[in-house]
């Protein structure tokens, strides 16, 4: 699967294509072409490339604000977020674009960065990619997009300042754990000292020949009354680096310092700028040393990189991309009409197995049908499927219970039901068990041969004593209340007797399970 990430830093516009493997992540091309002549950048994207397209706001036209919220259901978070959001800023609503990121739930809080972006600067993004004839798939920031680049080189890493070295500008993050914490943006870069040192060697030197000279250099050897201009360039860029690192410093303390960008237009330039940081950073890293041209396109190879979480999105509401709505509109289409041909391949499929099995029934009553019925015969076997109806209606017209099968409750379910009833079953553990002293079942109802339709009625009477009166009352409200087994509809008698309690219930029908099977099948 290939990715590319877009820089635009004027009046360049970087970009990287990787190529995501089993074994990671794989460079493919980098290139770096002016904004104005975007030839090299349009090759990249025509023809067959379907990747992912990501570009990069600049830290200017960004705000990251820390959030803490006292919620923790998700479906409430991001409305939580927003109001927040509306309520703290002097921003309108309709005129920026606010989405959280890095939203981490910790016990009894929610923690986030609020990202906001006007609209105008998205739509100025989205009108210069649209010169290039690109549509992206994601707006995202170009400092998370550096940040992902030095994860990517130094996983181990999670505690640093970063400091991109563009064109136009410079960006400088603070990653702590690993994570974004905060950026500043410094509307100084490469072009404004390679212009000061045109300045001062304007006629030794044609504008060609400029680069050629800045790196050849040295900034920890030059004299600054050779090259006043670029020495008050270095010196206010120095003291910007030195003022942003200091901030960062205070809110988490020293840590290494990391350059990116053109680190090679002068010779020794990431020390030069570092001589003021000693008391804010950490200087002497042992890492391995990155490629000098490689680090030119961070922010590119970065924003190129797939996030391992949920990626920064602003393109959102208007700005939302067609392209993803109409290829969602393509994978709908394409789900409907495979549902359709997979509907209409397993009815298929369904009305032959039902016709095999069709012909299997009916070949299995062959041979009863040449004892029984043999006229019934050259019906079925001439496909005659109405004979067949009139012999299944025939069969269902004289489908009727099995008249002869005891339907009522035996003798063993009543005694069953007097052990495992929930109220006896208390009153025993009171110790105040139902003892019974006679126990009659008998049928007063059931089929018989001159009255097979008959109804099957079971009687009990039960004859009890139980120690406690409230006891034998409350019973006695059980039994008129009904359940599985006593049917009140019929009446509940209750007499008192000299040594106890006399009752006559009756018992309510089932439907034993070989009836039940039968009318199944």
């Amino acid at each position: 699967m290939y990715s590319a990430g877009l820089q635009i830093d004027k009046p360049f516009v970087r970009t990287a294509l990787i190529r995501t493997g089993r074994r990671g992540f794989t460079i493919c091309s980098l290139k770096s072409n002016l904004l104005s002549a975007p030839d090299d950048v349009k090759r990249l994207y025509s023809g067959k490339f379907r990747g992912r397209i990501t570009s990069g706001l600049s830290a200017k036209d960004l705000l990251i604000r820390p959030m803490e919220l006292k919620v923790t259901r998700g479906r409430h978070i991001e409305q939580a977020l927003s109001f927040q959001l509306d309520s703290t800023t002097c921003l309108q609503p309709d005129d920026v674009i606010t989405t959280p990121y890095a939203i981490k739930k910790g016990i009894g809080k929610t923690e986030a960065l609020l990202c906001t972006a006007t609209k105008e600067a998205i739509r100025s993004r989205l009108h210069e990619l649209d010169k290039l004839q690109i549509q992206p798939d994601f707006i995202s920031s170009a400092c998370l997009g550096l940040i992902q680049y030095i994860r990517w080189r130094y996983p181990r890493l999670d505690e640093a300042f970063l400091i991109d070295l563009g064109s136009s500008e410079c960006s400088c993050v603070l990653m702590c754990g690993g994570e974004f914490k905060k950026s500043y943006s410094l509307s100084m870069g490469i072009e404004a000292l390679l212009s000061a040192l045109w300045e001062d060697r304007k006629k030794l030197l044609l504008p060609k020949e400029v680069e050629g000279v800045a790196r050849q250099i040295d900034l920890l050897q030059m004299r600054s009354h050779l090259n006043p201009h670029l020495w008050a360039e270095l010196e206010g860029l120095q003291q910007e680096l030195g003022r942003v690192i200091a901030s960062f410093h205070r809110l988490s303390g020293k840590k290494p310092v990391l350059f990116t960008g053109y680190i090679d237009a002068f010779r020794n330039l990431p020390e030069f700028l570092s001589q003021n940081l000693k008391e804010t950073a950490c200087l002497d890293l042992t890492l391995s040393p990155l490629d000098s041209e490689e680090v030119k396109y961070a922010v590119a190879i970065g924003l190129a990189i797939p996030p391992v979480s949920a990626p920064l999105q602003l393109l959102q509401k208007e700005f939302f991309p067609k392209k993803i709505w109409r290829r969602a509109g393509y994978y709908a289409l394409i789900l409907y009409f495979s549902s359709i041909l997979l509907g209409g391949g397993l009815c298929l499929i369904g009305k032959k197995i039902l016709q095999e099995r069709a012909e299997k029934a009916i070949q299995s009553v062959q041979p009863m049908l040449d004892h029984w019925d043999p006229e019934l015969k050259p019906a079925i076997f001439s496909h005659d499927f109405d004979a067949v109806d009139r012999w299944i209606a025939e069969v269902e017209a004289h489908n009727k219970e099995y008249p002869y099968i005891l339907q009522a409750p035996r003798l063993t379910d009543v005694l069953s039901w007097i052990n495992e009833t929930p109220l006896l079953l208390h009153f025993q553990k009171e110790g105040d068990p139902l003892e019974i002293l006679q126990i009659r079942y008998q049928l007063v109802e059931f089929p018989k041969i001159q009255s097979p339709q008959a109804k099957y009625l079971a009687k009990v009477d039960l004859e009890f004593n139980m120690k406690n009166p409230t006891n034998a009352r409350k019973f006695h409200e059980f039994l008129l209340q009904g359940d599985s087994l006593i049917d009140p509809a019929r009446g509940i008698e209750w007499n008192l007797q000299n040594n106890g309690y006399k009752t006559s219930f009756f018992l309510k029908n089932h439907i034993p399970d070989m009836i039940q099977s039968s009318d199944l099948g």
